[in-house]
């Protein structure tokens, strides 16, 4: 657990981390961030190598997630990553040893210089926020456009004579 710690500091101040096994037998880890921001960060880390072990990244909704949150925020009231670009938290990640994708690279350095779509931004964060589109976009400023639905007049039927 403190290696996950460790590497999803990167991203930004983690408030918590507890791993637990899912019903399949598989090891999950909940990380909990301070910012809204690391969060973005950590989807970035999807397919990265830890323990030789390929990690798989989804970012969760408060809705998903089962149990009591904990938002401690840092000792000092400041998130140590915070005004980094993603592609310098990849950078550093990669400094320290860790054996990331070069898509992720690669995205965040879209990310970064504002060439990544909308919809490139969504299938990054995950299934959650693709299935949840306006909530990933009200929750980290995607920069999606959406469209308000006009509500139709019923169309009348031509009278015949």
């Amino acid at each position: 657990m403190l290696e996950l710690k460790k590497l999803f500091g990167f991203c930004g101040y983690v408030s918590s981390c507890t791993v637990a096994r899912s019903h399949f037998g598989k090891q999950i880890a909940y990380i909990e961030f301070w910012d809204k921001n690391a969060e973005t960060n950590a989807a970035l880390l999807n397919q990265t190598v830890l323990h030789g072990e390929k990690l798989e990244v989804e970012l969760l909704f408060d809705e998903d997630i089962v149990g009591e949150k904990h938002s401690n925020p840092p000792l000092n009231g400041h998130d140590p990553t915070a005004g980094f670009t993603k592609e310098a938290i990849i950078d550093g990640l990669e400094a320290a040893g860790y054996i990331v994708p070069p898509e992720s690279k690669h995205r965040a350095v879209a990310w970064d210089n504002g060439s990544m779509s909308f919809n490139d931004k969504l299938s990054t964060l995950g299934s959650s926020a693709k299935s949840r589109p306006k909530a990933a976009n009200a929750r980290f400023g995607l920069g999606g456009v959406f469209q308000k639905k006009n509500k139709k007049s019923p169309r009348k039927s031509p009278r015949h004579h």
